[in-house]
């Protein structure tokens, strides 16, 4: 039921966003990208929209705080609050998702894939979850810091300690 929710709601944002429009942050992805997602962010115009209106509604808080519930089982009550807060302040703001690589390592698929979300005053409230949330997702290999550009950011080999994902 939640699954058909959540997809129903996605195919409902999608409709949104008119077709001439250039997808948001496409300048930024990779022009390597396999797939490429990108979501202009919260505004006036879409909390005016429709969608804007029905998530305002009280019902569908209860609906996000389900959501939340079902976060995979292995995060703690800690990582739950800062994947939390992370999401909280980046759906407000432009963000592309891309899947850069989709290798076959040992009979299964390994996606790569980056998050580009262009955060503006709430940067440092972004960063001080994640900087709280990274080493709690860790395993026993650091990340490790790259930079590709201008940009610089850390990658996780693996993430043992989120349990399994269902």
């Amino acid at each position: 039921m939640l699954r058909r929710m959540l997809l129903t709601g996605l195919f409902l944002c999608a409709g949104i966003v008119p077709l001439s429009a250039q997808p948001p942050l496409a300048e930024k992805v990779p022009s390597e990208a396999l797939f490429y997602a990108g979501w202009a962010g919260r505004s006036l115009a879409f909390d005016g929209s429709a969608m804007g209106q029905l998530i305002q509604e009280p019902g569908i808080q209860r609906i996000f705080n389900e959501i939340t519930k079902h976060l995979p089982e292995g995060l703690s009550q800690e990582m739950r609050q800062h994947v939390w807060q992370l999401v909280s302040i980046a759906w407000q703001h432009p963000s592309a998702v891309a899947l850069t690589d989709l290798p076959l390592c040992q009979g299964e698929l390994q996606p790569t894939g980056l998050l580009i979300i262009q955060l503006g005053r709430d940067k440092d409230a972004f960063e001080q979850n994640l900087n709280a949330l990274v080493p709690l997702l860790a395993g026993p290999e650091p990340p490790t810091e790259h930079t590709s550009g201008t940009v610089t950011y850390r990658q996780l080999q693996d993430l043992p300690n989120i349990g399994s994902v269902a």
